[in-house]
């Protein structure tokens, strides 16, 4: 099996990953790697989720995609993954804006608080709004992945992102019938905090 030299990804303030990050929050991507709901969606979209991660490699990592298309694919879809494992870890900061939650009789779960794909907005419960901002401190990939993971329909964010059925966050149907893409909080130009990967 060829192997490529390891992937940089923290280098120049992160860079790779805030592309990575644009780059999984295309439309065209975010459908085949977030949106399927089960295997029969692969005939439909035409693409594999190894697909997608070898055109986000090619866009990526030029200079290493024609001669090693594969193993660039593996190390996207690798670094996506690791995205999604720290991503569920975070939301578990604050604590308390997760344990108020009332469970119905049908199994669901609904939490006090709604924060939507957007990020927190004038609507957002103070504490809720500090639990983002340290979270956003200690990891300033999360507005960027929550952004494109609270419309994912296979599974609910981990963050405080659903509320009573009226404040249900919109579907992937719903952004696809816009045809948007979930918006991506790029960084700021100014950063200068570096984050754990």
């Amino acid at each position: 099996k060829p192997s490529i030299p390891p992937i940089q990804w923290a280098a120049n303030d992160h860079n790779l990953v805030w592309l990575l990050l644009a780059e999984i929050g295309k439309l065209e991507n975010f459908r085949v790697l977030f949106g399927k709901t089960d295997a029969d969606d692969v005939k439909y979209l035409g693409e594999s989720k190894i697909a997608v991660c070898k055109r986000i490699g090619q866009v990526l990592l030029p200079h290493l995609f024609p001669e090693h298309a594969t193993v660039v694919g593996e190390r996207i879809r690798g670094k996506i993954n690791d995205l999604q494992k720290q991503y569920i870890k975070y939301p578990n900061l604050g604590g308390e804006p997760q344990t108020q939650t009332q469970t119905q009789g049908n199994g669901n779960q609904y939490l006090d608080f709604c924060i939507p794909p957007d990020g927190p907005d004038h609507d957002t419960h103070p504490m809720v709004k500090n639990l983002w901002d340290q979270i956003e401190k200690k990891w300033a990939f999360f507005p960027s992945l929550y952004s494109i993971l609270a419309v994912r329909p296979s599974a609910t964010p981990p963050a405080i992102t659903t509320g009573p059925p009226q404040l249900q966050i919109p579907s992937v149907s719903e952004a696809e019938a816009n045809m948007q893409a979930p918006s991506v909080v790029t960084p700021p130009l100014t950063q200068t905090e570096t984050a754990p990967i």
